[in-house]
């Protein structure tokens, strides 16, 4: 396995990637990878990711950091399947984990959140534009001090979360496990998801 450890940069502390060609054919594959103590001091403390086609698996996201999105991964514009991978200990202003903003289509499955922190959306933030699938993925003991402990699915953003599990997550504001803001357009669904312990005070 690969480890990024320990970079200071303004985008994507251990990663960036971005595709700025007029055929956008770029692709970008991460396998058993793992990015710990990178910052970011803009967005995408771990890898941020532009405009690419990306397919992320079995990667390990710990400790990484950013005062604005996505501690640990940002998929910007970037169509991206993440499957296996374990985000713990990551922190930003939004979506401490992860964030993803479109215009993109992207699939998360097995994935763990564990213990992430931003204002907003301690484990994962889904920005406008995203067409997004969850599947079987834990978000357990995160934290936001606004919004959504767990994920916030953010204004214009089509989400699907099937089969997956909230447990002691906890909001300073709303939505201990799960915060939804919509304006009538793009809401979430949520098949066979559990609810436990979360909090919002």
């Amino acid at each position: 396995s690969d480890v990024c450890s320990s970079d200071l940069v303004q985008f994507g502390g251990g990663i960036f990637a971005a595709d700025y060609g007029s055929t956008s054919d770029a692709e970008l594959t991460l396998t058993d990878c793992t990015l710990s103590n990178n910052t970011a001091v803009e967005s995408g403390g771990g890898i941020l990711v532009q405009l690419m086609s990306t397919t992320i698996t079995g990667c390990t996201f710990d400790a990484n950091t950013t005062p604005e999105g996505g501690g640990g991964l940002v998929l910007d514009g970037a169509d991206a399947t993440v499957t296996g991978c374990d985000f713990t200990g990551n922190s930003g202003g939004f979506g401490g984990g992860f964030h993803a903003v479109g215009p993109a289509t992207v699939d998360v499955a097995g994935c763990t959140f564990d213990e992430n922190a931003a204002t907003i959306a301690g484990g994962l933030s889904i920005g406008s534009d995203i067409s997004i699938t969850l599947t079987d993925c834990t978000f357990t003991g995160n934290q936001a001090e606004t919004a959504g402990g767990g994920i916030v699915c953010e204004f214009g953003s089509s989400a699907t979360i099937d089969t997956c599990t909230f447990t002691a997550n906890r909001s300073d504001g709303d939505g201990g496990g799960l915060s939804i803001w919509s304006e009538g357009v793009g809401q979430p669904l949520l098949r066979d998801c559990t609810f436990a312990a979360n909090i919002a005070a």
